[in-house]
């Protein structure tokens, strides 16, 4: 049998390491590996080391072999780049006219840095921009102008160390310029219309039908949810007018009929507002009902939310509106909308097993369903192969590309600051 790991050559790989160690997943295989061969009474050949400096993968990137090589920090004095009979070690500003090997440039004002690495003529440039905007612009430029070039937006990266605060200026830039991208994160589903629905339904319940909530869950079913006609939301805003004007609140006044006008108001069809009245309310009102029955306990809450699910068609209207978001071009939203219902019934199903019939109050429990929501994050994939992928250095994982831009290389960013 033969093992391949990834090792310094360098250093010790048959003794254990600290788990803060760069090899140390390589080490503890070997000497698990050792120990299995030594109780089955195995031989341990010879080791092949695969020392070529510079590494095959950097044979035309010599710059970059020197920079892998010194990551962790040890000081290696300036790079010196071999030639034929000569050896060189200088340091070049760039220039229009004649391309460096490696080169610093400054704006005016400067704190960020960004690092981004092409192939061969000029292999390492470090730029240093005021704010993270002025970081994307530079991008930006210079994906345009490789492109204008030839090259291919696929054979371009961008990875981070702050993918929550970059990836929101990069989409915002990208977006504009017209350049497509990935944006390979998880994605939180606290901000999906399922998920809002829910947690608004139960804050109608919870806080007796206030204005707020009953509107912020009437939108998101209506909008969001459904896309909803132009019919159909002026007949909600007529509503929410009328509402807001009468001063309608309560479990009383959202059950009774509506007769009352008011100045501004005499053209209103109260009777298309009361249809559209009782359509809305109803599931809310079995709810409330399910949700005030004793035993109040995690299990019965859990029962009363997938009775509410259900007899709104939520899956069935997800995976319409799923549908429709694709065929509209929108196929990131699309994918997160499809997978959104079965996350959603699988947190309910745990919390179900986890909450049993422990007492407690619909404050306590829509707390806890919070908290799970907070938990859950979708993974999407790529809707076009010509892309620029934007990922995080811990999580993405790249390959065959000719151009990587790292930004946000920040003290505190690169290493991250751990509390």
């Amino acid at each position: 049998m033969t093992a391949a790991v990834t090792a310094d050559p360098e250093g010790r790989i048959y003794a254990e390491a600290g788990m803060e160690e760069l090899f140390y997943m390589s080490r503890h295989m070997v000497c698990r590996l050792i120990d299995a061969a030594s109780r089955a009474g195995a031989d341990h050949e010879k080791d092949v080391l695969l020392c070529t400096h510079p590494p095959i993968r950097f044979r035309e990137s010599p710059m970059l072999a020197r920079l892998e090589q010194q990551l962790r920090g040890e000081s290696a004095g300036a790079f010196v780049k071999e030639s034929a009979g000569a050896s060189t070690g200088e340091s070049v500003r760039e220039s229009a006219e004649e391309p460096a090997e490696a080169s610093v440039e400054k704006s005016a004002e400067t704190s960020r840095v960004s690092l981004e690495h092409t192939a061969p003529s000029r292999q390492i440039l470090i730029r240093r921009e005021k704010n993270p905007a002025g970081e994307i612009r530079f991008l930006c430029r210079r994906i345009q102008e490789a492109v204008r070039k030839g090259m291919r937006f696929r054979d371009m990266a961008v990875i981070t160390g702050d993918l929550e605060n970059y990836g929101r200026e990069i989409r915002r830039q990208f977006e504009e310029q017209g350049i497509p991208f990935f944006l390979d994160d998880k994605k939180s589903i606290l901000s999906s219309p399922l998920v809002e629905l829910i947690r608004s339904a139960l804050e109608a319940v919870r806080l007796d039908f206030p204005y707020e909530s009953m509107f912020r869950y009437l939108k998101t079913s209506f909008m969001a949810l459904d896309g909803g006609s132009e019919e159909e939301c002026e007949e909600l805003f007529r509503m929410e007018n009328y509402v807001k004007a009468l001063g309608i609140r309560g479990f009383r006044r959202w059950s009774e009929e509506w007769t009352r006008q008011y100045s501004g108001g005499e053209n209103l069809n109260l009777e298309m507002l009361n249809a559209l009245r009782e359509s809305v309310t109803g599931p809310l009102f079995a709810l409330r009902e399910r949700l005030r029955e004793k035993p109040s306990d995690g299990a019965s809450m859990t029962a009363a939310l997938m009775a509410f699910l259900e007899e709104l068609s939520l899956k069935e209207r997800l995976l319409a509106r799923s549908q429709k978001l694709m065929e509209e071009g929108r196929s990131e939203t699309a994918k997160e909308y499809s997978q959104v219902y079965d996350l959603t019934v699988q947190l309910l199903e745990r919390l179900c097993q986890l909450l049993g019939d422990e007492p407690m109050s619909l404050a306590e429990y829509s707390q806890i369903l919070d908290a799970g929501f907070g938990e859950i994050k979708v993974g999407l994939i790529p809707a076009t192969v010509d892309r620029v992928v934007v990922g995080d250095i811990t999580r993405t994982r790249l390959d065959e590309i000719q151009v990587l831009f790292f930004v946000g290389v920040n003290e505190g960013v690169i290493p991250q600051r751990k509390e």
